[in-house]
């Protein structure tokens, strides 16, 4: 007779699958409040990509320099 009971692994798999549903469905924390006085200066452009700026959200962003 066969039992209705889960493998180890089948446990491990279910278990994976439901942290992963929880976290894509948990709210994204934010890193403190944001210091409106901040702001960044720079006394000449960037001339290579290596010295560039990079901006964005972690989703979609740019690398601003100035070039030649």
């Amino acid at each position: 007779m066969r039992s209705n009971s889960l493998t180890a692994w089948q446990r491990h798999w279910f278990a994976g699958l439901v942290l992963s549903f929880a976290f894509m469905l948990a709210p994204p924390m934010a890193a403190g409040a944001a210091d409106p006085t901040a702001a960044l200066w720079f006394d000449r452009p960037a001339r290579t990509f290596q010295q560039s700026l990079p901006l964005g959200n972690g989703r979609i962003g740019a690398m601003v320099f100035a070039g030649e």
